[in-house]
């Protein structure tokens, strides 16, 4: 079974909708100039920091070599009776902000499961797991997880809806559909395709790119050879540096890779693994101190896991 255009458009809209749509506080709500791009509170302790973010030429080259082990692996085979089961971990920082531009908060994480089935007849199944805070940043942010932790038991921690074709969420309002057969089969046709945002935006710097490429890479759904031609084109971009050799993300290791962020406040990182090819998930970061959230904190995040199962829900 090959997804549909419709059904990896529904799919995406999940995870977009699932991962960006905090409970209380969101981060544009304080001002922080962080586009909720999810991924892990868990990254990271032993990241290392390369000076100077690495030069552009040896990011690509990582790249490439990610792209090179993507092509010989093997897109997955649903067969009817079967699902794609596609695991998202992710976290938002929720917060808020005093009269003097003070911003406290909390990472507060969830866990999406979509079951996608090989059958098109049969429904999709996702459930939603919100869980407790795990970072508490400033004064009074314990008791504002807690009181928001509390509403979320009462309305229920674990929410598990069924629909056909991933119709759970309205895809309009989530910004519209992207085909991914649009997606150009050439590096530099695919890297025009991400500065256009598939004419959604008129932002062509190397972070809107960036962005929209994780974007496409959210929803776990793109074949081997798209994924390799989708690294290719990253690795074309004039700003594209490693961050971080070794980043942990959903206790997965990879290396991150970012581009010159045009925010003041953060950056966002793509955690791939270029031993495999595979894709990890992201990560916004922040880049100076805002309050009480340091300089270096990650505010949000998505890891992303696929597999073939044989039941849902």
């Amino acid at each position: 079974m090959t997804l549909t255009s419709p059904q990896r458009t529904a799919l995406r809209a999940i995870v977009k909708e699932t991962v960006e749509t905090p409970t209380r506080r969101s981060p544009r709500a304080v001002m922080l100039a962080v586009a909720t791009l999810p991924v892990a509170a868990a990254i990271i302790a032993a990241s290392v920091v390369l000076p100077g973010a690495g030069p552009a030429a040896h990011a690509a080259e990582v790249l490439r070599a990610a792209s090179e082990q993507t092509v010989e692996a093997a897109d997955p085979i649903i067969a009817a009776g079967q699902y794609l089961k596609v695991t998202t971990e992710a976290a938002y920082f929720a917060g808020e902000s005093d009269a003097n531009g003070n911003i406290t908060g909390y990472l507060a994480p969830s866990t999406t499961e979509v079951w996608v089935p090989g059958d098109n007849a049969q429904n999709w199944v996702q459930r939603v797991t919100s869980r407790p805070a795990t970072e508490f940043f400033g004064q009074g942010a314990k008791e504002a997880a807690q009181r928001d932790w509390e509403s979320a038991l009462a309305r229920g921690v674990v929410q598990v809806t069924r629909a056909a074709n991933g119709e759970f969420v309205e895809v309009r309002e989530l910004g519209g559909e992207v085909d991914l057969g649009d997606l150009p089969d050439t590096p530099p046709a695919a890297l025009a395709y991400l500065r256009s945002g598939s004419g959604s935006g008129s932002d062509t710097s190397d972070e809107a790119a960036l962005g929209f490429a994780a974007q496409l890479l959210w929803e776990g759904t793109m074949t081997a050879s798209q994924r390799a031609v989708l690294y290719e084109a990253i690795a074309l971009l004039p700003s594209i540096r490693i961050t971080h050799d070794t980043a942990v993300l959903d206790g997965r290791t990879g290396t991150a890779f970012s581009v010159e962020p045009t925010g003041a406040h953060d950056r966002l990182e793509i955690i791939i693994d270029p031993a495999t090819g595979r894709y990890i998930g992201e990560r916004q970061v922040t880049t100076t101190a805002m309050g009480a959230v340091p300089a270096g904190t990650t505010v949000s995040y998505t890891a992303v896991k696929t597999q073939v199962v044989n039941s849902a829900p």
